[in-house]
Order: C-alpha cells, then structure tokens, then sequence
C-alpha cells in the first residue's frame, strides 16, 4: 500500500527563529538543519515539512510549495500512469534533489 506524506515548503527570513518555533510546535528537531535550509519529517502529522530562507517573504504569503511524498520512483511512475489514463498533462522532472 502507498503511503502519501504531504510536503510542505516555507520561505522564511530567519531560519533560527523559524526552527526554533517548528521545533516548540512539534516536540521534535529538524532531520536536515544547514545553512539556509531545514527540514522535519513528521509521522503525526505525516509531514514533510521544509523551512527556506531567502531575504523577503513575497506580499502572497510565504509558502514556496506544495507536493506528495511517496516511498519509491515505482510509486511516482505509478502515480504517473494514473494521471495519465485520467487523461491530465503531466511534467516530468528527473534527476533533482
């Protein structure tokens, strides 16, 4: 069975206030903390949640993006298929991080 995580990607304009405020919210520190970047993987909630800096926070709010989390390529090529067989255009991106 599939198991779906929600992403969640947050610019912030300082990621020391910032982690220090996810870290009191969810009892737990980030898996990845570097310069610029954090990261927490949550089970309750399952979620993959990512703090990014960057010098302002645009007048629309400071989420940077949205996604799905799944366990393997095999269940993104899955996914994939399905999209397909409903018919909706899709983008493929390979080869990031």
């Amino acid at each position: 069975m599939t198991i779906f995580k929600t992403h969640v990607a947050l610019n912030v304009t300082d990621i020391a206030k910032s982690v220090a405020f996810y870290q009191a919210m969810f009892g737990v520190a980030p898996i990845k903390h570097k310069v610029g970047y954090a990261k927490f993987d949550l089970e309750n909630p399952a979620l993959n949640l990512t703090l990014n800096l960057t010098p302002t926070v645009q007048p629309y709010g400071a989420l940077s993006h949205l996604g799905v989390q799944v366990g393997s390529t095999e269940e993104v090529q899955s996914a994939m298929h399905r999209f397909a067989q409903a018919g909706l255009n899709l983008f493929e991106e390979k080869n990031t991080d």
